[in-house]
């Protein structure tokens, strides 16, 4: 399913004139997201830290690079995943300003829903980069044999996907990630993070929180198992990322009202990812968890941390 770029227009003298949201019958079952921009609080301190046998010292990264890295990183893995239609982040700004709108307004409810619907947007998605620490660490080797360079990055977000209609928060997500390159002798004396390790970083940490932001549209679903091997029925999820394949079991209602709050469920496998295409995405089980080594087709699969860490929370 092809990814649409909507694009508002027709705003003059500050009033909304109209909107060309190019949606059509085609178009019914992608919901449209705005992703917008990061936040980064004067608490956070962007500085990288360079250590050398001479001692240490900082080098300050730009902050804007960082809200900018994450804002565009999640929105080309949501455009990756081919499964949301996607709002221009220059279309938001432009209705922001023309509406004199500051970052700080939109923890009004009201207003954000506002700006939701004038951008035609069904859902969306606030966050905030809690932690940025990167490290470039410079030893020297044995027997004049040079240096060994090592960049670490380890990197904190959280994001809400907020309902445009209702102003409900559907899902939240607060994640981490940690990512490391160590290189000997490198071409460049300069002991700085790259750009393309900063890159690479957000990238990870973006793929992860559109697998957790999209089970809450559309829960990933077995397509196909052969043996340990488990074909899922979502593009482009982040290689190493992992999931729990749960069994829905008796069906949960209210007993006053009768209304159905959910089902019971039942932990089958836990899968990691090994390779994202364009249309599925290739899991392999690391852990059998229910009686059974069968996975049922359809069978959904949520988001789940790494087996050695606690860093990832969900609601």
């Amino acid at each position: 399913m092809g990814i649409r770029t909507l694009q508002a227009k027709g705003i003059a003298g500050g009033v909304l004139a109209g909107l060309a949201l190019l949606a059509g019958p085609a178009w019914a079952a992608e919901p449209r997201v705005a992703v917008f921009d990061f936040d980064l609080g004067n608490s956070v301190t962007v500085e990288a830290e360079v250590r050398t046998d001479e001692g240490k010292e900082t080098a300050r990264l730009e902050r804007s690079r960082q809200t900018n890295l994450l804002t565009n990183r999640l929105i080309d893995a949501l455009v990756n995943a081919g499964e949301v239609s996607v709002v221009e982040r220059d279309e938001i700004h432009r209705i922001q300003d023309e509406a004199d709108l500051s970052r700080s307004d939109l923890s009004d409810p009201d207003q954000a829903m506002e700006i939701g619907k004038l951008v035609g947007a069904d859902y969306m998605i606030f966050g905030a980069i809690t932690r940025v620490q990167p490290m470039v660490e410079v030893d020297r080797l044995p027997y004049d044999a040079g240096v060994e360079r090592t960049i670490t990055m380890s990197l904190g977000a959280n994001a809400r996907l907020v309902n445009a209609e209702t102003g409900e928060v559907e899902a939240s997500t607060d994640l981490s990630v940690d990512k490391s390159e160590t290189e000997t002798n490198p071409g460049s004396s300069s002991h700085r993070v790259t750009e393309s390790f900063q890159q690479d970083a957000y990238d990870e940490l973006a793929g992860r929180m559109t697998t957790r932001l999209l089970d809450a549209l559309n829960p990933v679903r077995v397509a196909r198992q052969s043996g340990d091997q488990v074909y899922l029925a979502r593009g482009n999820m982040t290689p190493g990322s992992f999931c729990k394949v749960v069994s829905e079991g008796e069906t949960i209602k209210d007993p006053d009202t009768g209304e159905v709050l959910g089902s019971t469920e039942q932990e089958q496998a836990l899968l990691k990812v090994v390779k994202g295409m364009e249309k599925l995405s290739v899991a392999e089980v690391e852990e059998w968890l229910g009686d059974s080594e069968s996975l049922e087709k359809g069978a959904r699969c949520r988001p789940a941390s790494r087996p050695d860490t606690e860093n990832d929370s969900d609601a």
